[in-house]
């Protein structure tokens, strides 16, 4: 048998909720801590090849954000970038982080700087993935994700009318190997 699977079959990730913030979250492996932050209408799952690629060797942790995956949305009228950095940064308190790897891709990659600069004593090290560390270069449309008032509605919306696939991707394995729906 490979590596590989013996990776995979070893590959039991821990599903947890940070009480104090509410996020929910993936956590796999034992080591030095590393964060994962995906982009905004993504979730934590969309994480699930690099947790097992770097459980072996680290403590993998990956969030959801509010109104994504299990998280429950924000409060309306917050702003969504200074809102998604404390709680960041609350939940790597709470779960008693230090030292940590930071990941953040897309609007997870804003975040990630902002927490870098925030708390350099919280972050070893900082991997920004086609990041959007300036707000001002967004397509429009991602405005509205961005936006306080209307950032929490357009993914309600977004989500409402993508529910009927996500009865569908329930039932695909994570190991599934690919393929047209991922």
């Amino acid at each position: 048998m490979s590596t590989a699977n013996n990776t995979s079959e070893r590959f039991r990730p821990h599903t947890g909720n940070v009480a104090q913030t509410g996020l929910h979250y993936l956590s796999a492996g034992k080591g030095e801590p590393v964060v994962l932050l995906h982009g905004w209408g993504g979730f934590k799952e969309m994480w699930w090849a690099t947790m097992q690629a770097l459980s072996p060797y680290h403590h993998v942790i990956a969030f959801d954000w509010p109104g994504h995956g299990s998280s429950v949305p924000l409060e309306a009228g917050l702003p969504v970038l200074d809102a998604l950095t404390d709680l960041a940064l609350a939940s790597s308190a709470a779960l008693g982080l230090r030292g940590v790897t930071l990941v953040g891709h897309s609007l997870g990659g804003n975040v990630a700087a902002r927490v870098a600069l925030a708390r350099p004593d919280l972050v070893a090290r900082l991997a920004l993935i086609d990041a959007v560390v300036d707000p001002g270069h967004l397509p429009a449309t991602s405005w509205l994700f961005a936006h306080p008032r209307i950032g929490e509605r357009a993914l309600r919306f977004g989500r409402l009318i993508s529910w009927p696939l996500s009865k569908l991707g329930s039932r695909i394995p994570h190991e599934h190997g690919g393929g047209f729906l991922r």
